[in-house]
């Protein structure tokens, strides 16, 4: 009875170890991946970003009265490639149609020139902001070192 009741215990373990992790995050195929670099170039969305940056850090240098040294280092610290994952998989579940239809539209509101429209899903806001939080923290200052 013993041994049993070990058994039960043994495989009820093994039940409870048998789960798996979350599923891996979106990813767009080749051909999507050629039109979000279009849609990227079409609305500089990195500039978007960079700017959005830059901003968040000058609100936080003004609010924790920084010095113009940690500012500007934090700035240099701004290295967008660390963005494109996010880029990526916030128009990963776009069709190419989507797609295509989004870089028509924004190279027809671009001629306009009247003003500055950004196509934001939501992640990758919810990304951005976490990205600029992360800058802020200093969380990305040694990428200053090895450049």
């Amino acid at each position: 009875m013993k041994k049993l009741f070990y058994l039960l215990i043994f495989l009820l373990s093994l039940y409870s170890f048998a789960q798996v992790g979350p599923p891996p995050p979106s990813y767009p195929t080749e051909e999507n991946i050629i039109l979000i670099d279009k849609l990227n170039e079409t609305v500089d969305l990195k500039k978007y970003i960079y700017n959005y940056c830059i901003d968040r850090i000058n609100l936080a240098a003004r609010l924790e009265k920084w010095d113009g040294n940690k500012k500007n280092e934090i700035i240099k610290s701004i290295h967008l490639e660390e963005m494109d994952d996010a880029i990526y998989n916030s128009f990963s579940n776009y069709t190419k149609e989507e797609l295509e239809a989004l870089i028509n539209s924004f190279k027809k509101l671009k001629s306009s020139k009247k003003s500055k429209i950004i196509p934001m899903p939501l992640i990758l806001h919810v990304r951005m902001e976490g990205f600029s939080k992360s800058l802020i923290e200093g969380k990305y200052l040694y990428l200053n070192e090895k450049k």
